[in-house]
């Protein structure tokens, strides 16, 4: 009998032999999802913080951190996945484009779950330093240290 070929699967297993459908005809190893993960954020996930006026904030700015990944409704399951896996955020319409959009917002998830992740995967991209003045700005936030919005 001839030895099994995993390039004649049509995406039916992964690369560690796990039996695992999936839709895409890569062969995806279970075992470096989070890998998998930087690589599709790199490319669709956005770290951004936004600016409020406000009065009751220390210096007459509220800073509001994000990260969020978008993705066209029927391709949706690692939108889905990262939910699960981190235990936190929301998916929702996004209709400026039409996709879906997984979204964290609140600083405390970031700090326990999107940071250590990309701190330990880092991006290979130019978003890499998004990402650490994301990272810092964060930091600076949980410590209530909330910067000048022109000193960032």
């Amino acid at each position: 009998m001839k030895a099994h070929d995993p390039r004649n699967d049509s995406g039916v297993r992964s690369l560690d032999e796990a039996p695992k459908l999936h839709k895409t005809p890569a062969l995806i190893p279970t075992t470096d999802l989070a890998s998998y993960i930087s690589g599709y954020v790199d490319g669709e996930g956005c770290f951004c913080v936004s600016f409020q006026p406000s009065r009751r904030h220390r210096f007459e700015w509220e800073v509001r951190p994000s990260f969020s990944v978008s993705q066209n409704a029927e391709r949706a399951e690692l939108l889905h996945m990262l939910k699960v896996m981190w235990g936190c955020g929301s998916i929702r319409p996004d209709r400026s484009d039409k996709t879906l959009k997984f979204e964290i917002r609140n600083v405390g998830e970031l700090l326990e779950n999107v940071i250590p992740h990309f701190r330990a995967r880092l991006l290979l991209s130019s978003k890499q330093a998004d990402f650490e003045r994301f990272d810092r700005i964060c930091q600076l936030d949980q410590r209530e240290t909330t910067p000048r919005p022109r000193g960032i």
